[in-house]
């Protein structure tokens, strides 16, 4: 018997054990306790052959009802599902008593006499029950929700749970005589049935169970549960009553306990299964929430101050955000150019130039002798001027590259201006490679960064792709032999 129990109690601290390891911390578990060890105190009633009645509970002498006490140790590994281990000490006990039924006829003559017993007597049994078992639990109450918690504390639980274990029983079949159950002899003079075949006083060896059951939590503080549990137990055993009765099938029995269970941690918040299974889903969604509305709030005031051209107007408002470096601007962001020659004041030496009056990109005014009629004409000078290389810069790249890169923006800038001032001029773009590579790959290379270039102006700058063509030199025509970064270039020229 000892050994038994001893068994049992190693099988429980295994269970425990393999709980143990399972105690993976994740964010949502982290914030609560994970942990209850609580102890169970209730009746139990016997389901085996030698019972006076199905379902209700026999409060006669030698009736089938008990006690039971045990403790168990669960494991919250979610809101809605945890592991119990359970080990239990039950006391069973029932009687089969000769009741007759309206003709005076024994209702219990076919069970009795078929083993072999006086339908003149009466038996009853004890039994010592000592049981483990691990279970699967479902917390019912957590399934369905789907709302925010509210803030008023949750007080109410309702839980299912079912498992597999082993038991360990030792019982007493005895004779009850008929006089002292129907009036006869008070004192009830007890007899163990030891002659009976069918009558077991031996310790059994480890049986199977298959215990299921429901329960309900009151939540009295982070700290201490409340709770009522029924559980019904399936056995592998045809005598655990110590008797085989027709007609023949394997033994239960069933209990109802009171359970105070013990909150164990050092976590500030509640048992996991009291938690909302969707709180911490509502918590990320409201931290990704917060975080959306201050990367928008620094976005939007981002824009609102964002000055490209450091000409203080934001972006949002300046009507011409690349304006050149120092120019003066109006309130609407664009360029000042007080004489209207097309330099901005900020660059102009002659802001005072006569309208009408052609200057050079400095905004000076240039005189035009009228005695040599064949000279060049105005709007030959004025294109001329305009795609001067001090005007239009080149566009340099990067190695074995064709993306037009932001330190390029204010010559590209420049360019888009000065066709705006001037409707008709139109300019090419010429892509140039280093010396290194196959002269194929330089060629295509040179066309890509010319292309590059356009769709630059067209897009970013809004200048009429019609304007400007591009052509390709590839590596034939560089301005350093040994300069690799000045002949990664795009030309800009008039036409």
């Amino acid at each position: 018997m000892k050994f038994r129990k001893i068994t049992l109690l190693l099988a429980l601290v295994f269970a425990a054990g393999l709980l143990k390891a399972q105690d993976e911390e994740t964010p949502m578990a982290s914030e609560y306790k994970t942990w209850n060890l609580g102890l169970d105190l209730g009746i139990s009633k016997s389901y085996a052959d030698i019972r006076q009645y199905n379902f209700a509970p026999s409060f006669q002498k030698e009736g089938d009802l008990s006690y039971n006490f045990g403790l168990h140790l669960t494991k919250s590994l979610t809101p809605v599902f945890g592991v119990k281990a359970r080990f239990s000490y039950t006391q069973l006990g029932g009687s089969l008593l000769g009741r007759v039924n309206e003709d005076n006829a024994l209702l219990n003559d076919f069970w009795l006499s078929g083993a072999g017993i006086n339908t003149n007597e009466a038996i009853y049994y004890d039994a010592n029950v000592y049981s483990g078992s691990l279970n699967l639990v479902v917390n019912f109450s957590n399934i369905g929700l789907f709302k925010r918690q509210s803030t008023k504390r949750r007080r109410w639980l309702f839980y299912g749970n079912a498992g597999v274990g082993v038991m360990s029983y030792d019982t007493e079949l005895k004779y009850l005589f008929d006089n002292a159950i129907f009036g006869g002899n008070s004192s009830g003079d007890l007899v163990t049935a030891a002659d009976n075949d069918n009558v077991s006083q031996e310790d059994e060896d480890l049986e199977l169970i298959f215990p299921a059951g429901l329960g309900i939590k009151y939540n009295l503080s982070p700290r201490v549960d409340l709770g009522l549990e029924a559980l019904y137990v399936l056995t592998t055993t045809e005598d655990l009553d110590g008797a085989i009765l027709a007609p023949s099938s394997v033994d239960k029995y069933g209990t109802v306990a009171i359970t105070l269970n013990f909150k164990l941690g050092k976590q500030s918040g509640d048992l996991l299964e009291w938690s909302n299974p969707r709180e911490d889903l509502f918590a990320r969604l409201d931290s990704m929430e917060s975080k959306i509305n201050m990367v928008d709030e620094k976005l939007t005031d981002h824009i609102n101050k964002q000055d490209t051209d450091g000409d203080g107007v934001p972006d949002i408002n300046d009507k011409e955000p690349y304006s050149l470096f120092g120019a003066e601007v109006d309130s609407n962001g664009m360029a000042k150019d007080s004489d209207g020659d097309g330099v901005p004041d900020g660059l102009d030496k002659e802001p005072d130039t006569p309208k009408g009056e052609l200057v050079n990109f400095q905004g000076v005014a240039i005189k035009q002798g009228d005695t040599d009629p064949t000279g060049p004409t105005e709007k030959e000078i004025r294109n001329m001027i305009l795609t001067d290389a001090a005007y239009f810069p080149s566009v340099f790249f990067v190695t074995n590259s064709a993306q037009v890169r932001s330190t390029s923006m204010e010559q590209l800038v420049r360019v888009a201006i000065a066709m705006q001032k001037n409707p008709e001029l139109k300019i090419n773009l010429t892509g140039h490679a280093d010396a290194r590579g196959s002269e194929a790959y330089n060629e295509k290379l040179a066309s890509r960064r010319a292309e590059s270039v356009k769709n630059y102006l067209v897009r970013n700058l809004g200048v009429d792709a019609g304007r400007i063509s591009t052509a390709a030199k590839g590596e034939v025509d560089p301005l350093s032999p040994t300069m690799y970064s000045i002949n990664r270039r795009v030309d800009i020229s008039g036409m």
